[in-house]
């Protein structure tokens, strides 16, 4: 319970990693964000976790927003850029305390 509690704490947290919201938009299928997700979950370098939280259907196509758990969020951001530019995909990122809202 001591250490459970620890671990939980605000500060000790922004030590241990950062979460964030990742969101991918310009997807076609659903099935498209389904694949992206598992080679998503396998970037061990990059992130701790990878949560698919919503995919949210809009005029321009999907969105797929993650809950990202990382140690180097710049090594993150610079994999996802690299992996979704040759699709044509829009990545942006937002602070995950600022919740699910369409961006």
């Amino acid at each position: 319970g001591l250490w459970s509690e620890y671990f939980s704490q605000p500060s000790v947290q922004k030590r241990l990693g950062q979460t964030f919201l990742a969101r991918v938009s310009g997807w076609t299928t659903s099935s498209e964000v389904q694949n992206f997700h598992s080679r998503l979950v396998d970037w061990g370098r990059e992130l701790d976790t990878a949560e698919l939280q919503r995919v949210d259907i809009q005029p321009e196509g999907l969105s797929g927003i993650w809950l990202i758990r990382t140690m180097d969020r710049k090594a993150f951001e610079s994999r996802i850029r690299r992996e979704t530019s040759q699709y044509g995909l829009e990545v942006s990122l937002a602070s995950a305390d600022a919740g699910l809202q369409k961006q």
